[in-house]
């Protein structure tokens, strides 16, 4: 018997060890994308980013299903979408500036593939300078930079650069912000719709990074002098000491998070003023490097793509881009009144369409190459399509604002 349980924990070991040792890291340097060893600290360059000489803190994210770096900043002020192979620029579009800002604060939702964002408005006097402000919880479209708006956050005065997270299992956008009082408050909305579901005073902000561990169910962050590990509630504010590291202070920006194996990454500096990159294991409470860190980098993110994949069963159909190697392309993701299917190959075609819920909402068939059905009289939410078209099963996740 105890040889048996000897044997299962060596092999969660070993898998454990397995998804920290594949775990791949992005960053921006010196206009271009490199990818981060995180047991070394050693970059290799992807290439040059087209138009991108600097980059803006908080701006980057990773889309994890088609496995591409997101950005924006430089001197041309443009989303970029990279992809992370060839650094080849994708899409590049031109964004709002001051006084409505692009959206900042950039999170990506594994289990949808949908980007949210905050946008702050401002109303400027005849001075130019801002007497009041207002900030709504976005979709942003990678393709275009458009911005849906989802709902002005009730009770913001200013969101902190860099404390936004997402828990994809609840479609919860959660961040550190400052109320109306001026009061540091942990804000945690419900994505589909901005209803602010907790907002409790934080107890010790910190200049907190905050990031979600999906299989753990966690909320971790990073703060401090020195900087240390912590657990955050985000229903109380309570946050609880794990482990401190040699950093005394943080790089802003510079945290991301690799779900498989449960790795905190950050940039700090240590007592000596040498950069470092600090590896956190969350789970075991550890740290597991912290090697020193060469170069001027920035915006680190972790690609969770295998975890996004194989947590939330993606398989099948896609998004218009992609639609040249698949057999069917459903868009657009975040659709209003209409969700279009288009078949590469022909024959009868059947699309069901299942609410949050699991309860079947539009059953229907389709003989043409393209279909628009009206989902207009739906509710804003989350939504998966499955598709039947010769034997063939797809599916795909999309949302209704």
């Amino acid at each position: 018997m105890k040889k048996i349980i000897l044997f299962s924990l060596f092999c969660c070991f070993i898998s454990h060890y397995s998804s920290a040792q594949n775990a791949k890291v992005y960053a921006f340097t010196n206009g271009s994308l490199v990818e981060v060893d995180p047991f070394s600290a050693e970059t290799e360059t992807v290439g040059a980013i087209d138009g991108m000489s600097a980059i803006a803190i908080g701006s980057s994210t990773f889309d994890h299903y088609h496995r591409r770096y997101i950005c924006s900043g430089g001197g041309d002020a443009s989303l970029k979408v990279v992809d992370v192979e060839t650094a080849e620029v994708l899409y590049d579009n031109p964004i709002s500036s001051y006084p409505n800002n692009f959206s900042n604060e950039l999170e990506y939702d594994l289990q949808y593939d949908v980007l949210y964002g905050m946008k702050p408005f401002f109303t400027l006097n005849s001075y130019g300078e801002p007497i009041e402000s207002e900030t709504y919880l976005t979709v942003v479209n990678t393709e275009t930079a458009e911005e849906s708006l989802i709902a002005k956050i009730e009770g913001l005065d200013a969101i902190f650069t860099r404390t936004s997270t997402f828990n994809p299992d609840d479609t919860q956008y959660t961040f550190i912000g400052r109320d109306s009082d001026q009061v540091e408050r942990i804000f945690t909305l419900d994505a589909t719709t901005g209803e602010v579901l907790h907002n409790p005073i934080i107890t010790d902000f910190g200049n907190m990074e905050l990031q979600y561990d999906v299989k753990q169910a966690k909320y971790f962050g990073i703060k401090g002098q020195p900087v240390s590990l912590v657990e955050v509630d985000i229903e109380t504010g309570d946050v609880t000491p794990i482990i401190a590291t040699t950093a005394d202070a943080l790089a802003l920006g510079s945290g991301a998070y690799s779900q498989a194996p449960g790795l905190y990454m950050f940039i700090g500096m240590d007592s000596n003023w040498d950069k470092r990159l600090y590896v956190i294991d969350t789970e075991a409470g550890e740290v597991v490097s912290d090697d020193i860190m060469e170069g001027n980098i920035a915006e680190l993110q972790a690609d969770n793509t295998n975890f996004a994949n194989e947590r939330y069963s993606k398989t099948g159909a896609v998004s218009i881009e992609d639609k040249q190697s698949n057999a069917i392309a459903i868009f657009p993701n975040p659709a209003i009144d209409q969700i279009t299917f288009e078949m590469d190959v022909p024959g009868r075609t059947q699309v069901k369409i299942y609410n949050s819920n699991g309860q079947l909402i539009i059953d229907q068939s389709i003989d043409q190459h393209t279909k628009s059905l009206d989902i207009s009289a739906l509710p804003g939410g989350h939504y998966m399509a499955l598709v039947t078209q010769n034997e063939n099963s797809y599916k795909s996740r999309f949302v209704k604002l």
